[in-house]
């Protein structure tokens, strides 16, 4: 099926207006093996815009799920063309309703940044979260990964029903 947008932005030189169209195709998410599709186009800033998302899903077994994603880009304006490229990969483990344990890794083929992300996640109650995420970015030299930086958040969430 292919959805128009029409959207207006507005900045500070002016204003900016695109029509951009979109088809999707989605197998059942329910299956053990599912993908997905997404191809848009339409007009951007002074020119086109052309993007394609594919993703393949694999429940592997139950709370165990994994994802691989390709994005591609190609953008052509009055001032020039380019395309990006970006890979995700993914694998989550649910061991309860409760606990869960999530990675997903990236690369952007225009930054040439290798990022990996791990996330716990404990409910302690509906509404009352703990996050444990270590995050990871390198720098693709060509011949080698340059560590640019390395990152640990604890986070704690806690709803107060009243």
């Amino acid at each position: 099926m292919i959805w128009p947008r029409i959207g207006v932005y507005k900045n500070l030189g002016g204003q900016y207006r695109f029509n951009r169209y979109e088809f999707n195709f989605s197998t059942a998410n329910r299956r053990r093996i599912s993908a997905s599709s997404n191809i848009e186009f339409g007009t951007f800033y002074s020119g086109r815009r052309r993007d394609f998302t594919t993703t393949l899903n694999l429940r592997i077994r139950r709370g165990l799920s994994a994802a691989l994603t390709t994005e591609l880009n190609r953008i052509e304006l009055k001032e020039g063309k380019f395309s990006t490229k970006v890979l995700r990969a993914g694998i989550s483990t649910q061991f309860s309703p409760w606990i869960s344990i999530s990675n997903k890794i990236q690369y952007d083929s225009v930054s040439r940044i290798l990022s990996w992300q791990s996330r716990f996640r404990w409910i302690v109650q509906p509404g009352n979260d703990i996050y444990f995420v270590v995050m990871n970015n390198w720098l693709d030299t060509g011949n080698q990964l340059a560590a640019l930086n390395n990152d640990v958040a604890l986070k704690v969430s806690y709803t107060r029903r009243f």
